[in-house]
């Protein structure tokens, strides 16, 4: 599990979701954060379940990009830190 936590949702999908946020494309912050909420609740990263929900919410509604971009900062920080801890129980 943790190899597919670090290599999909760490190492693929949270540097597409960026990218998506970055060009302001909706459909893809949709797509990846939709996809990333599984692995956020077989981790039991409860501090960013409803931010993820939030992203893909207003991701969504098309609506307020900064915010999202605000929401994904944290979902980075969280995920990177979470994968820094599971290194060092390895």
């Amino acid at each position: 599990f943790n190899s597919v936590f670090m290599n999909e949702t760490v190492g693929k999908d949270l540097p597409k979701l960026r990218t998506a946020v970055d060009e302001g494309d909706y459909e893809s912050i949709k797509k990846f954060s939709h996809k990333m909420k599984s692995s956020i609740d077989l981790y039991s990263i409860v501090i960013i379940k409803d931010v993820v929900k939030e992203v893909e919410s207003l991701a969504s509604q098309k609506s307020d990009l900064k915010h999202i971009e605000a929401l994904v900062a944290l979902i980075e920080d969280t995920l990177l830190k979470v994968r820094d801890e599971m290194n060092n129980l390895n």
